[in-house]
């Protein structure tokens, strides 16, 4: 089993967490993206975007991080991955409210504190004021819990958290959402996240 990587990245991050807490052993493939690997077309038959993570597992080949990662925990039939119906879709909820929404405002949060020597003072603030609902939303949802499914763990934890890779150098705006800088302090805790921690 091959897993297309890059280290930096936080999508690769999530598929990554979920292989090193299910104990799946995967090969794990550094694409160049800064060399434009991606651009190539033999990386393009595996990702069509060209972007990472990609598995290949035999005759499974898939892209999209959060299906990467409740690939490998059904895979694994770890309980990370429920066996309730309704929890199912609960961790699908998140998993899809990461990438869909939470993604896009963190990632300009990241991308203008880490890869612009000047900083777009505009684009700061306009990802911040989309990124502070979005937060209260999972501050809502964490308000007296530990975790965002049920009473345990899941891929919903583990696969939102990877959203959060760089919110120390980015300054995520969590000052007015305790009960997520709570949760994410467990998150991180954890052995999966503590292994997948890129170099900041």
């Amino acid at each position: 089993m091959k897993l297309y990587i890059h280290p930096g990245s936080p999508n690769a991050r999530r598929a990554r967490i979920v292989a090193h807490h299910v104990g799946i052993d995967v090969e794990e493939v550094l694409v160049d993206l800064p060399g434009g690997e991606g651009r190539q077309a033999p990386y393009r038959a595996i990702h069509p975007l060209g972007k990472v993570p990609a598995l290949v597992d035999g005759p499974t080949t898939l892209f999209e991080s959060s299906a990467i990662a409740a690939y490998l925990a059904q895979k694994a039939e770890d309980p990370i991955w429920p066996a309730d119906a309704g929890e199912q879709a609960a961790v699908l909820q998140w998993l899809l409210f990461a990438q869909i929404h939470l993604d896009r405002p963190l990632g300009t949060l990241v991308f203008q504190a880490l890869f612009r020597p000047e900083p777009d003072a505009a684009a700061v603030e306009a990802a911040r004021s989309e990124a502070i609902p979005l937060l209260s939303v999972l501050e809502s949802a964490l308000d007296g819990r530990r975790w965002l499914v049920g009473d345990r763990l899941t891929l919903a934890d583990l696969g939102v958290g990877a959203c959060f890779t760089y919110a120390e150098p980015a300054r995520f705006p969590l000052d007015d959402a305790p009960s997520v800088a709570a949760w994410l302090d467990r998150v991180n805790g954890l052995p999966a996240l503590k292994h997948t921690r890129p170099q900041q």
